[in-house]
């Protein structure tokens, strides 16, 4: 469904909260970290609830999928370095079985093109105002 990769600044936490939208009922999250400067400096942490929350590996090349409907936050307490992990989001093939209306329409991104990703849609900067406000 999409790759990205995610750069986190030094000193900076998102903290606790889960995903929300449809796309999380269906999505796989897999991490993969790729620059970890000191893995012992960044928290990041996973759970059902806030109580249950386990910390994760995050050593350069340690591949792990997470359930972004739990609990979940970071840290990156290198004082530094960015934290870069390379995130993608797939689904089973029974998702498009499953859907009422097919995936039909691809877009081609030119090359340089800028998107902007909300919580909910990833946005051309081209077509900026023209889509409905949810």
């Amino acid at each position: 469904v999409r790759c990205l990769l995610a750069g986190l600044p030094p000193g900076v936490t998102i903290p606790i909260h889960h995903d929300t939208g449809e796309w999380v009922k269906h999505t796989h999250r897999v991490h993969v970290p790729i620059i970890v400067p000191d893995p012992s400096k960044v928290l990041f942490r996973c759970g059902p609830t806030e109580q249950s929350m386990e910390r994760i590996d995050c050593t350069p090349g340690h591949v792990f999928e997470m359930n972004n409907q739990a609990k979940h936050a970071v840290t990156n307490g290198h004082e530094k370095e960015f934290r870069v992990h390379l995130i993608l989001d797939y689904v089973n093939e029974e998702f498009f079985e499953k859907r009422k209306k097919p995936v039909t329409t691809r877009v081609n991104l030119s090359p340089g093109e800028v998107l902007t990703q909300t919580r909910r849609s990833i946005d051309r900067a081209i077509e900026a105002g023209t889509r409905p406000q949810p």
